[in-house]
């Protein structure tokens, strides 16, 4: 067993994925760490690079995975890991030297079950730290407000770290494609067993943002994939049975429209006029249904087989 395992997703980053990978062999740590890096399934020379690499490095364990899904590779990844903590790379960005040192002392002196970072905001021409003003201890309850409102604790997984204690039993639906926003999700669902998250004003990662990741790509199903994950957001607190959380969900329900309806526009030529017309109802009728105080409704609703992947296995 290691002190961490660094999950990778790689999908056609051959122009990158070495210096992802050189910035975790570079790691300035006293604690162990394994590196599962998996490929899937890359139509560039990122596979060959991985495997390069490996040989010179035991660390790497580069593992295959056919289906472009970057859900499904973390959760992969996660089905192999063997350390006592879990943190996430992706294979387009870099980790800064001090990132396992500053994830791994955290928890450590804590107690903490997750810990989450400052980063680097990289552009093609500026560099800019995103940051925490203070370190900061949130109970179960304070770290999900957090990261509903995705602005002091922003919902990316790549900046965290967590106890390995999280994920076990934990359901992380996955379905055929790949989905928009998925790191709430793994964020919403290892939280469940979260009692105390704490933030470091360390930045720890170079978020690159030069180029579209080969996850990346706008599509009609980025909108449904956006409610389908508030959907989840909103299932997960239901089953906390909290009412002040839920009660807070539906506040955020004007900034969700907002939201949503901005990534639609962003999105707006990969519709037709009327296309884009209906999928501003769409959008609408679903907000409305999310913020109901009803219990959620599931059955025959656009996000029944998302939960039922994350129910069913």
């Amino acid at each position: 067993m290691v002190d961490i395992s660094i999950i990778v997703p790689a999908y056609n980053v051959g122009s990158r994925i070495k210096a992802t990978l050189e910035s975790l062999f570079a790691q300035k740590t006293k604690y162990t760490y394994e590196i599962l890096c998996i490929d899937g399934p890359s139509t560039d020379d990122t596979r060959a690079i991985v495997e390069s690499l490996a040989k010179d490095h035991p660390s790497l364990i580069p593992i295959n995975y056919e289906e472009k899904n970057l859900l499904g590779a973390r959760r992969l990844g996660l089905s192999k890991a063997s350390g006592r903590y879990i943190t996430f790379c992706d294979g387009d960005d870099v980790e800064a030297d001090n990132a396992i040192e500053t994830l791994v002392s955290s928890l450590e002196k804590s107690g903490a079950d997750m810990v989450s970072a400052g980063f680097y905001y990289r552009k093609r021409h500026s560099c800019r730290a995103t940051f925490f003003r203070r370190d900061k201890e949130y109970d179960q309850v304070g770290i999900y407000k957090a990261l509903l409102k995705d602005t002091y604790v922003r919902a990316y997984l790549w900046c965290k770290a967590f106890r390995r204690e999280v994920f076990d039993g934990t359901k992380i639906p996955v379905i055929d494609h790949n989905v928009y926003r998925e790191d709430a999700i793994f964020n919403f669902a290892a939280c469940r067993k979260v009692k105390k998250a704490i933030t470091v004003k360390t930045p720890i990662y170079y978020y690159d943002k030069t180029g579209d990741s080969g996850f990346s790509g706008a599509s009609k199903l980025r909108i449904m994939d956006f409610v389908r994950v508030l959907a989840y957001e909103r299932y997960t607190i239901e089953k906390l049975n909290n009412r002040e959380l839920l009660d807070f969900f539906r506040k955020m329900k004007i900034r969700r429209f907002f939201q949503v309806r901005f990534d639609l526009f962003l999105n707006k030529k990969a519709f037709t006029k009327e296309e884009y017309r209906k999928a501003k109802r769409y959008i609408r009728d679903c907000l409305k249904l999310l913020s109901d105080a009803k219990p959620l409704p599931i059955v025959d609703e656009p996000w029944e087989d998302f939960i039922a992947a994350g129910e069913g296995e």
